[in-house]
């Protein structure tokens, strides 16, 4: 469950930003397939890596992770 709100936040905060599948991949030194991958609840990021995603993205790790019943992403956790 925690992966498909991290999947869904993931992919909603990025096409709120406007950053591509790319330029994340870029951004957090992974391929573009990974971010879909990650997306996708296919595959999981490292440590590092969600650390990356975090800064890039401008998340809390409660917004990310859809503990934060207060955060801007609440109407997308709420279909699970």
């Amino acid at each position: 469950m925690i992966m498909s709100r991290f999947s869904r936040v993931l992919r909603a905060r990025r096409r709120d930003l406007d950053v591509t599948h790319q330029a994340l991949a870029d951004d957090i030194g992974v391929s573009k397939s990974a971010v879909i991958h990650f997306e996708q609840g296919r595959a999981t990021p490292t440590l590092a890596h969600l650390y990356l995603i975090l800064h890039t993205l401008e998340l809390t790790p409660n917004q990310l992770l859809g503990k934060n019943a207060d955060d801007y992403y609440t109407g997308i956790l709420e279909e699970d």
